[in-house]
């Protein structure tokens, strides 16, 4: 028993349509009935459109956030220290190579001998020191920023959250 068509402009709720006869009609029914009734359409609709609402709020405030994004920087780079880190306990291997002319002039007895002649010299080296201090403990420091990052990154996500 809903009232004909509306001829005023309707008041827009987030998903529901209340013109203004309908309302004058629902708290017409009894007071107590009518508000119960509008309150119980009111809270299903806004709850739906508030979360609606605060979850894109909190997905447009993750995006632009600069205290979140200095803190992701801040976290990659020091997820790209790690593997630098722990680099300078692998082997070491290097190479070298020399080429040179040389020429000779022997005297002695008789004609002196010249004599025109190449030396080459060619050498691959590797190299893995057994205990190697300093670099553990740049492994350390790596690993701990690390985690100082992911906590700075977890900080400013609660930060946010609690905005």
């Amino acid at each position: 028993m809903w009232p004909a068509a509306c001829s005023h402009p309707p008041v827009r709720h987030v998903r529901f349509i209340f013109c203004h006869k309908t309302v004058r009609w629902l708290m017409g029914l009894n007071s107590l009935r009518g508000a119960l009734a509008i309150c119980v359409c009111l809270a299903m609709t806004a709850s739906q459109g508030y979360a609606e609402d605060l979850l894109s709020a909190y997905h447009e405030a993750v995006a632009h956030d600069p205290v979140l994004a200095e803190a992701r920087a801040r976290l990659a780079e020091d997820r790209a220290g790690l593997p630098a880190a722990r680099s300078a306990l692998y082997p070491h291997i290097g190479a070298a190579a020399s080429v040179g002319g040389n020429r000779a002039q022997v005297t002695g007895i008789g004609l002196p001998i010249l004599t025109d002649y190449l030396s080459d010299s060619y050498s691959v080296t590797l190299t893995q020191p057994l205990f190697n201090g300093q670099a553990l403990s740049a492994l350390g420091v790596a690993r701990a920023r690390l985690r100082a990052g992911t906590a700075g990154l977890i900080q400013a996500q609660q930060h946010l959250r609690h905005l």
